[in-house]
């Protein structure tokens, strides 16, 4: 699926939304294909793109609503912030990682309560996908994303989303980097992911906590942070 396509439509279906209230419901999926010319796949991409940043709520079963507007530039005021300063950065990245370490074990536990069966099987099929990118780290990377974002989504809370899509691109480059540089990795994060999953099944915060903490290793994060700043 040409990314252009999607992102077109995403752009011109933010335009619109701009103008409605928060809370407002979109009209249906088979109508906006309609509307704006596209199958419904290449509509859902879009629909996704919009709800990662914080745009739209995405409720399976009910429908598509206009989010709170207000999230996405308190999200861009933290990211600003938080790239203003590119030495600050690096000196800060543990300490974001572990914000993002607590953030996200409070969203697995959540997901956990309020996750549907389609939200389990729409993250599992991510992590089926994350497992056939043989050595792309981009591609895993993208997955990756999309691993952490499904899972916010499945909190039916529409700022986790938000923060964790921020969060996670702040930290991209440098995440980026250690995966290409540890290639074994790769097959480590997806055992830490499948354990996340049954973790989040069970509904056992304690399993959850130790399952979070044990992907989100920040001694190891240090040890790449002080490598890479001694290169």
């Amino acid at each position: 699926m040409p990314q252009f396509l999607y992102d077109n439509i995403s752009a011109q279906i933010e335009e619109s939304i701009r103008s409605m209230a928060t809370g407002e419901k979109l009209p249906s999926e088979r109508t906006l294909s309609a509307q704006y010319g596209v199958s419904r796949n290449v509509l859902r991409e879009a629909l996704r793109s919009l709800s990662e940043k914080g745009l739209l709520e995405i409720k399976p079963g009910k429908g598509i609503y206009v989010a709170n507007l207000e999230n996405e530039k308190v999200v861009n005021r933290l990211g600003t912030m938080l790239l203003k300063n590119q030495n600050s950065y690096r000196n800060n990245f543990i300490d974001i990682i572990e914000a993002r370490s607590i953030l996200e074990t409070i969203v697995f536990e959540m997901a956990a309560d309020r996750a549907t069966e389609e939200d389990l099987k729409s993250i599992i099929a991510i992590w089926y996908k994350m497992g056939r990118c043989k050595g792309n780290v981009e591609l895993f990377n993208q997955y990756d994303l999309q691993f952490h974002l499904r899972i916010a989504e499945a909190t039916h809370n529409s700022v986790f989303p938000v923060f964790v899509n921020t969060l996670f691109e702040i930290t991209g480059e440098e995440m980026f980097m250690y995966i290409r540089l540890n290639p074994d990795k790769m097959g480590e994060v997806q055992l830490e992911h499948l354990e996340l999953i049954e973790a989040i099944k069970s509904k056992n915060k304690k399993r959850i906590r130790e399952a979070s903490a044990r992907h989100f290793n920040i001694e190891e994060m240090l040890g790449h942070v002080q490598s890479m700043q001694e290169e």
